[in-house]
């Protein structure tokens, strides 16, 4: 049971995992936070990270920033080896059957910004 001390409410010590009998604390077997516990700590979801970009401009700005080589290079899609354009590329991507490949320019995408973001 929580008491009032004057400004929060507070467990009593027993409940805190010092020594007491019930539990509660990292120290006493308790569950303890996600570091605690040896989990990482998640970040943005990956849908969360992409909203608001559009296709069109992912091809592009990764046109721009790497060449049509190495996005090849980097995916294996052969819209960005032959004969490449950016229409030619945003059509291929939104056909249906072809989800994969909209996924690897979406993670390729993301990774070279996560890159950025640390140089």
């Amino acid at each position: 049971m929580q008491q009032w001390d004057g400004d929060r409410w507070q467990r009593p010590a027993e409940s805190r995992g010092r020594g007491g009998e019930r539990g509660g604390g990292a120290r006493s077997g308790g569950r303890g936070g996600a570091r605690e516990r040896g989990e990482r700590r998640r970040g943005p979801s990956r849908e969360s990270r992409l909203e608001g970009v559009r296709l069109a401009d992912m091809v592009e700005w990764l046109q721009r920033d790497l060449g049509w080589r190495e996005m090849y290079r980097r995916t294996g899609i052969r819209a960005f080896d032959e004969r490449p354009s950016v229409k030619s590329s945003l059509k291929m991507l939104r056909k249906p059957g072809n989800e994969w490949t909209r996924r690897r320019v979406e993670d390729m995408y993301l990774d070279r910004m996560a890159t950025l973001e640390w140089e």
